[in-house]
């Protein structure tokens, strides 16, 4: 009925059917249910027939489903299991008969099962594999025994439950079948109807048909008695046959279980009997038996009753072998009872100590009754013992006792405590109270022992601290004992502490294992994973998390084991890395390579074939860059450059290493560090792997950026091959044609080059593959093969003509030698022969090189017909044909003459012996005669010099004769004399003439020194002429110092060169005329009055030396006159030549520019005049020096520096003419003064136009009036200028801000008041915080809306400026400054009061708190609410004050915040946290002071001497904040001061400050003193900021005056802003 699909279906369908049958049974009968009538009784006939019909169907559909699910089946198991479905429905017939056929084989089944089943149990425990299975589960002998034979029994129960299924229900159904008695039987009884029918498997009506039939001559009538057939007989006799039924079907069907319902037979028997002698019937049962018989249901029943029994009996069988196993078992533990030291002591023994206890009453182990057993354990409770792995702790408890107990417990649950001895029951009883104890012990070792084997030394030092507590109390369990019931109770108690020290032990190891498995299984995918950044930090994150686990949850040592783990990772990293950049190295050495590739894939395909470990392959970015080659100014680029691609494919490398350098590093104490109130706190170096590169192997790296270089290297080498063409642009022909010349070599090795470059540009190609690189060279192949072609075309224009003059010049050559060849006669005299001999070997020496010649030609020819068309060589063109004709007849004359030569030899060598004996002769006479009159001393160099000229020329002429009859005796194949006797005189005779010819260049050197004007001789100039000279003499060769001429020139030089000192002196510039008469007078040498055509040599010629000491004093003299002379031209030549440095100011005027220099020189000769009035050489001078003296002065008046007229004027004009020359402004406030100005402007451009014309600074000084008329304009201008002082102050008491704006910026602002960008520059100087402002300028006048801080925040005005409304500078400034106070003090009351719902839970509120505020409103309203939140403590009813639920609300917030600060990356919120933080970190120290001083009042001095902020109503009535700080109360002033750095305050920060506010409080200043960057300036800074005070820092020096001071007090007590006075004490008193 529960079935699905289509069995479902069908059974609702037999539900349908049934429902259906019976409601026409009801339509039918209708209301005449109880019609007894012949016509209701057809009726109901009717109705029935119909409804058996509609049943039968019903069962021949499931009789049809019972079959098909049957022959389906795959197993017996299954087959079983569709007989337990449909067991209700087997009493059926027609179901039984269907299924009839398949009960044979599930009994047979059944009987195999049960066989089997025998024989395991014959085979006995010890050969099962049950015993192995109670070893491994430390069961014991008795309990694993019993639980094997508990096991055979439930599966005998299971077998006798399928035959059951097959065969149907037992009798016991028939117990539910019975009436109750109504009080006529004994007992029940039961009725024939369709449920007994049912039971014993026939219809209804057959069986009660069939029993009639039976009973008709049993129930005969008695004594001819009439019965009448009424319901109620009709119904007696229903339930008689019912009873007989039910009776005889226990006894034919049930026959081996008769015990069990003999007392239901008997019952019914009885019965029976009473129901027949009502009816006067008897027999009925042996008739109704009988039926059964004839009818078949004993036969069905038969062969499962037998089974039946048969179970039955196997199962007692089993019981009574466990009652036996108990009982030996019982007497087994009576004996070890003995050796375990166990002794009873009772009140009572058992009669029979073997006899079975009920145990319900009197059994001791349940109901603890009988006598009590005392387990006398002696000594400690734990003992050490001696292993194979050494020493272990163990329990002193013996384990035997353990399993005798496991074994008594058991007999309770296995159902076997009935066997149980009563003594072996007390003992087990008695033996409990330790029991417990030892095994919790046991169990905490044993655990703790298990762990610790398990545990490695990572694991040991991060449970350091559980493991110290387990061993702290194991060291206290080795006192504890056994004996005594004290002892016992320590026991207990120490067992509980043991084992709750153990399992947290083994706790914390089980979290920590699952935190290593986490880790474990992190690197390995860390090991495994993708490589890229993400799976990398997903990775990193996932260890990261489990390390802030173990952080939480406190562990030992983690930062320990993080180390080691951080070299591990480390370790997979670098290793990672190194793939990376090995697989990165290949692919970009395949890059371009296809047939590497392939074969690299073809290797990779054979390696695969081989078990290895899949390596993950990383995606890089591969792509080639692309580089083209352009023309750019007619010069070869490549657009990128190849630096420009290196670069790129560096940054890529670079990105891959940056997958694992960049990774953040594991940080063992995350949550430490969180919140560090260091301001200087900043990421530490080691955040990242960046160690990781440094561990892999760098050969890897330097092999990956050498691959970069060598592609690189390789693209360039290219591209300089293109840039071979760059010469065709840059190259000059004219150049090349002179380089080249005519050697033709030089001309075919260009051509050739060039014409193999031309290759490159034939390529149809575009592109040029380099791997990682892509060169492009589209764009300029044509334009260079253009250029090429116009190239070639000059060079071979150029070459033509060469080529063409050579093969003249080559053809001329051999033309002529042949003629000579053939026109010469040697048989005319010995010259001629001679000359013959000597030019037969030149021509062949010239005739190899000539024939290289002729092929050099030739193949020049070749290339221009190569690239040259023959109708364009010239029509005058030698070719190469002729050349070849006329070359072959020289060789033909050339051949001729060597023969006549062999043919004459005789003659020939009689002529050559004849010369060689004449040279010889003349030779000699030669030699004779130089020998006599060579010139070795003694004579001038001129005349040696032409005496070995004439020898030298006779000398060579001999030689030439002689060289003439070599070559002709070599011609001649004859022997040829030595040169040596020739060569000996021709080499004496060049090497004296080389002395001579040096030694003259020496006296000629000399004498040209000399030769000079006495008056412009350098003295110095000369003596290193003089020593040049001596070191070239030393430098000749040894031979030549061997002359007397060369020694006497040296003397000669060193004279001079000693000499020289006193030629300096007196050719100084010193020695005037009237010193050399002086001289002269001295000396008396002729010749020297006149200095004019005084020479050097003269002056050498006189003995100087001499003469030295009379004419030092007029030289020391001369000196000392020549230093003031000097002085005095420098000073007149520099103001002569000064020319004034103008500029053209604004093409207005010109300027003059350099005054600090023309001062500086002013001061210098006026005070360097002065001081040479005081030389004892200045009379010559005097008149002069004077001169100038004065001069200077006059000059310093008008051009010196700063008091000058001319400089005070020129820069007053400049401040003012930018000032009254085009503003409008103050030419209306001030319209005398610009009058004034007018003029002055127009005198002073006058006075500038002259200087223009004449800019000399004589010129200028000399100009008429000029002193006069500067003075004039000086006062002017001082009178101007007083006035527009006078105006600036006015603008300064209607702003005070502007007493902290120069004058220059003030007048810049004025001229720009109604363009508000353009004065925002100035903004620093007047507000604090300030730096620009929200302009709208798409009205037709600004509108500012709000403001922004330096560091860009924003702070909206909670009301628009309008300029229109406002124009005037000073008056939308004065706006501005308002609306800054009302949009700070309107949010910080918004702030306040949003804080007070935030600080006790903060969460999402606080981040959108602090988004909504400005930085100093958060700080404000975070110290409002502290100090609402202490006060309400200190005011606390009944004087509860809990200032710790204040630090808390600290802590909470300073958690929140410092979580929000990990994950903020814009720089303006991390700012205003980091504020927070600073002063919630101040406000929980204070708190925690306040508690440790035991404040409890708010009147206490420890919490008065702190800072407070409250929010009051103001004078004007206005919700404003106040500050409160002992007695000293200040207002918060609302000056904007962004989101600036903030002081941490500390103790010392809260005394400077009770100590500058009492002295406000007072109406004083305050000074903080100290060492210099111990921060008292940043202090009074902070104290300001606190109040929200414009404070101005003036660093103070000599320049301070009193103007200047009271200029800034006046400023300050009018804005409201402080003066912080910096190095104050360097103020003048």
């Amino acid at each position: 009925e529960g079935e699905g699909g289509a069995d479902g279906v069908s059974g609702i369908d037999a539900l349908n059917e049934m429902q259906t049958a019976y409601d026409t049974v009801r339509t039918t009968i209708g209301n005449r249910v109880l019609d007894v009538s012949e016509d209701g009784i057809i009726l109901w006939e009717r109705a029935q027939k119909i409804y058996e019909e509609r049943v039968d169907k019903v069962e021949q559909r499931i009789t049809q489903k019972l079959r098909d699910r049957l022959n389906s089946a795959q197993t017996a198991t299954e087959m079983f299991r569709v007989f337990s479905k449909f067991n209700p429905l087997t009493s059926r017939v027609k179901i039984r008969s269907a299924i009839q056929q398949y009960q044979a084989n599930l009994i047979q089944k059944v009987k195999q099962d049960m066989d089997s089943l025998k024989d395991k149990f014959t085979a006995k425990y010890e050969a099962s594999e049950a015993r192995c299975m109670s070893r491994v589960r430390n069961l014991p002998k008795l309990s694993s025994h019993i639980i094997w034979a508990k096991a055979i029994e439930r599966q005998l129960q299971t077998y006798m439950k399928r035959v059951e299924d097959v065969y149907g229900r037992g009798w016991d159904r028939l117990r539910s079948l019975r009436k109750k008695s109504d009080g006529t039987q004994a007992s029940g009884y039961w009725i024939l109807d369709d449920h007994l029918a049912e039971f014993v498997g026939v219809k209804q009506v057959m069986l009660e048909k069939k029993a009639r039939e039976c009973l008709a001559s049993a129930w005969m009538v008695r004594q001819g008695e009439q019965v009448q057939q009424t319901n109620s007989i009709k119904e007696l006799e229903l339930r008689v046959i019912g009873t007989a039924i039910a009776i005889a079907f226990l006894e034919v069907v049930f026959q081996d279980c008769k015990i069990d319902w003999q007392t239901i037979w008997d019952e019914g028997s009885e019965s029976l009997k009473k129901m027949e002698k009502q009816l006067h019937v008897e027999g009925t049962y042996a008739a109704i038996k009988q039926l059964l018989h004839d009818i078949g249901v004993a036969t069905q029943h038969m062969e499962g009753s037998h089974l039946r029994a048969e179970g039955e009996a196997f199962k007692s069988k089993i019981d009574k072998n466990i009652k036996r196993l108990m009982e030996q078992w019982n007497e087994n533990m009576r004996k070890r009872r003995t050796e375990w030291g166990i002794f009873i002591f009772t009140e009572r023994e058992p009669e029979d100590d073997g006899a079975p206890i009920n145990p319900k009453s009197q059994h001791p182990f349940l109901a603890g009754q009988g006598g009590r057993e005392k387990v006398q354990v002696q000594g400690p409770i734990f003992k050490i013992v001696a292993g194979v792995d050494g020493e272990h702790l163990e329990v002193n408890f013996n384990p035997e006792i353990a399993q005798f107990l496991k074994d008594v417990f058991a007999t309770t649950w296995l159902q076997t405590l009935k066997w149980l001895a009563y003594d072996v029951g007390l003992t087990a009883y008695a033996a409990r109270d330790s029991y417990p104890h030892a095994m919790a012990l046991w169990e905490s070792v044993k655990m703790f022992q298990r762990d610790v084997k398990t545990v490695d030394k990572a694991r040991v030092q991060l449970l350091a601290k559980e493991t110290t507590e387990v061993y702290k109390h194991i060291n206290h369990g080795m006192r504890l004992n056994w004996e005594q019931e004290l002892e016992l109770n320590k026991v207990s108690k120490y067992a509980k502490l043991l084992h709750t020290a153990v399992a947290h032990y083994h706790t914390r190891l089980e979290v920590l294992n699952k935190k290593f498995l986490d880790v474990d299984k992190a690197v390995e995918l860390l090991d495994k994973c993708d490589p890229t950044p993400q799976q990398f930090s997903k990775c990193l994150d996932d260890i990261q998390k489990v390390l802030d686990e173990l952080n939480l949850d406190k562990f030992a040592n983690v930062q320990i084991w993080v180390k080691s783990l951080d070299e591990k990772i480390v370790g997979i990293l670098s290793r990672r890395l190194s793939d990376m950049l090995r697989q990165w190295s290949s692919e970009f050495s395949r890059l371009g390579d296809q047939t590497e590739t392939a074969d690299l894939a073809g290797d990779d395909d054979e390696e695969d074939k081989k078990p290895k470990k899949k390596k993950r392959k990383v995606h890089f970015n591969m792509a080639p860059v692309e580089v083209s080659i352009k023309i750019h100014n007619r010069c070869m680029v490549l657009d990128p450059s190849i630096d420009l691609a290196r670069v790129e494919w560096t940054t890529r490398l670079q990105r891959v290493i940056g997958t694992m350098v960049s990774l953040p590093r594991l940080q063992a104490s995350r949550f430490d560090d969180a919140v560090t109130m260091n301001e200087n706190v900043g990421l530490p170096p080691d955040t990242t792997y960046s160690q990781v590169l440094e561990e892999v192997d760098q050969s890897i790296v330097y092999q990956c950026f050498s691959l970069i270089d060598t592609r690189c290297e390789e693209a360039f080498k290219y591209f300089e091959d293109w840039m071979k063409f760059q010469a065709l642009w840059e190259m000059e022909l004219d150049r090349i044609f002179v380089l080249c010349g005519e050697e033709l070599d030089k001309w075919l090795s260009l051509l050739g080059d060039i014409r193999q470059s031309k290759n490159m540009m034939d390529s149809s190609e575009t592109h040029k593959s380099f791997g990682a690189i892509t060169v492009c060279y589209q764009k300029v192949q044509e334009k260079v093969a253009k250029k090429y072609d116009e190239t070639n075309r000059k060079l071979l224009d150029k070459f033509m003509g060469i080529l063409g003059q050579k093969m003249k010049a080559f053809y001329d050559n051999v033309h002529d030698e042949r003629l000579v060849l053939e026109k010469m006669d040697f048989t005319a005299d010995a010259q001629n022969m001679v000359r013959f001999l000597t030019r037969l070997p030149a021509i062949r020496k010239k005739h190899p090189i000539w024939q290289k010649e002729c092929q050099m030609v030739g193949y020049g020819e070749r290339v221009l017909r190569k690239q040259i068309r023959q109708d364009q060589f010239p029509n005058n063109w030698l070719w190469m044909e002729r050349i070849n004709g006329e070359w072959a007849a020289f060789n033909t004359a050339l051949e001729k003459r060597e023969k006549d030569v062999h043919d004459k030899r005789d003659l020939l060598q009689k002529y050559v012996i004849e010369q060689d004996k004449e040279v010889d002769a003349k030779f000699q006479e030669l030699k004779k005669e130089w020998n006599a009159k060579k010139p070795v001393q003694g004579a001038s160099p001129g005349e040696a010099i032409d005496t070995v000229g004439i020898f030298e020329g006779q000398a060579n002429q001999l030689k030439e004769a002689f060289e003439e009859i070599c070559k002709a005796k070599e011609a001649l194949n004859m022997e040829v004399r030595d040169f040596g006797k020739m060569n000996a005189l021709t080499e004496d005779v060049a090497t004296l003439k080389d002395v001579w010819t040096q030694l003259d260049m020496v006296y000629k050197e000399i004498d040209k020194l000399g030769e000079q004007r006495f008056r412009s001789v350098n003295a110095r100039t000369v003596g290193g002429s003089l020593r040049e000279l001596e070191g070239r003499l030393k430098n000749f060769p040894s031979s030549m110092r061997t002359f007397t001429a060369f020694e006497d020139l040296l003397t000669k030089v060193d004279g001079l060169i000693k000499i020289n000192p006193i030629i300096g002196d007196l050719s100084g510039p010193a020695i005037k005329d009237r010193h050399w008469s002086q001289i002269t007078s001295l000396i008396h040498a002729d010749g020297f009055e006149n200095t004019d055509t005084l020479t050097l040599g003269k002056v050498w010629a006189c003995d100087l030396v001499k003469f030295q000491k009379k004419f030092q004093d007029v030289i020391k003299q001369a000196q000392g006159e020549m230093g003031l002379e000097n002085f005095l031209a420098q000073v007149r030549k520099c103001w002569q030549e000064l020319e004034l440095d103008l500029v053209d100011y604004q093409k207005k005027s010109w300027l003059i520019k350099g005054w600090d220099s023309i001062s500086e020189k002013l001061s210098e000769h006026i005070n360097s005049l002065q001081t040479m009035a005081n030389s004892p050489y200045f009379k010559a001078f005097e008149d002069e020096g004077r001169s100038w003296e004065q001069k200077l002065s006059k000059m310093e008046v008008l051009f010196g520096v700063p008091e000058g007229h001319w400089f005070e004027v020129q820069r007053r004009w400049v401040y003012l003419e930018g000032i009254f020359i085009g503003n409008a402004d103050i030419k209306m406030q001030l319209p005398n003064e610009t009058q004034a100005f007018m003029r002055v402007d127009q005198d002073f451009t006058q006075l500038m136009r002259k200087v223009k014309k004449g800019p000399y600074i004589l010129e200028a000084f000399a100009i008429p009036g000029v002193s006069e008329k500067l003075g004039g304009l000086l006062r002017s201008l001082q009178q101007i200028q007083k006035a527009l002082g006078d105006y600036l102050e006015n603008q300064r008491r209607n702003f005070p801000r502007f007493y902290f704006v120069g004058d220059e910026d003030l007048l810049e602002i004025i001229g720009h008041a109604k363009e508000p960008a353009a004065v925002q520059k100035h903004f620093k100087k007047m507000f604090a915080g300030i730096s620009l402002l929200e302009i709208d300028e798409e009205e037709e006048y600004p509108v500012i809306k709000g403001m922004y801080s330096f560091e860009e925040e924003k702070v909206p005005f909670k009301s628009h400026i309008d300029l229109k409304k406002v124009p005037g500078v000073k008056d939308w400034l004065r706006a501005v400054e308002m609306s800054m106070q009302e949009a700070l003090t309107i949010e910080g009351v918004k702030a306040s009061k949003a804080i007070s719902a935030i600080s006790k839970k903060p969460g999402d509120a606080l981040g959108k708190w602090i988004d909504g505020s400005a930085s100093q409103l958060l700080e404000l309203a975070m110290s409002t609410e502290w100090t609402r939140l202490v006060e309400e403590q200190l005011k606390g009813l009944e004087g509860k004050c809990s200032l710790a639920s204040v630090k808390d609300v600290c802590v909470n917030l300073l958690s929140c915040l410092a979580g929000m600060v990990l994950h903020v990356t814009d720089p303006i919120r991390r700012k205003k946290i980091e504020h927070l933080i600073t002063s919630i970190v101040y406000q929980r120290d204070a708190v925690g002071r306040l508690a440790e001083k035991g404040t409890k009042d708010v009147h206490d001095f420890d919490w008065l001497v702190l800072m407070r902020f409250y929010n009051r109503k103001n004078s004007n009535g206005q919700e404003s904040c106040f500050a409160e700080i002992a007695n000293a109360v200040l207002p918060y002033s609302y000056e904007y001061l962004g989101v600036g750095e903030r002081l941490v305050q500390t103790p010392l920060t809260d005394k400077c400050y009770l100590t500058l506010t009492q002295a406000l409080h007072t109406k004083m200043g305050g000074a903080p003193s100290g060492p210099a960057g111990t921060g008292k300036t940043e202090t009074v800074k902070a104290l300001g900021t606190r109040l929200a005070r414009f404070v101005l820092v003036f660093c103070c020096d000599e320049a301070f005056d009193n103007q200047a001071m009271s200029r800034i007090f006046v400023g300050l007590c009018q804005v409201g802003a402080w003066g912080c006075f910096d190095e104050f004490n360097r103020l003048e008193e």
